[in-house]
């Protein structure tokens, strides 16, 4: 559900909560490739969890996906 402005939506205070019990996981970071990798998987699992919660665990609202998929495109022709 959207929150009006200046309101959090009731996932936000919970998956804060997560990110922050989580964040160690950043500081063993050994680079700047494995601290993009680390943030990725922390937040993404929590956005995960939000849409799965908000769609009633129908994968993402407005019927996207809920895995992204990879499309191979040939080279433009010039």
């Amino acid at each position: 559900m959207l929150a009006r402005v200046g309101e959090q939506p009731d996932w936000f205070a919970p998956a804060t909560e997560a990110v922050l019990q989580e964040a160690d996981v950043l500081l063993a970071a050994a680079g700047p490739r494995e601290l993009e990798e680390a943030t990725v998987r922390l937040l993404g699992r929590q956005l995960r969890r939000a849409v799965r919660e908000s769609s009633g665990g129908r994968g993402s609202p407005g019927g996207w996906p809920s895995s992204p998929t990879r499309r191979r495109t040939a080279p433009a022709a010039s």
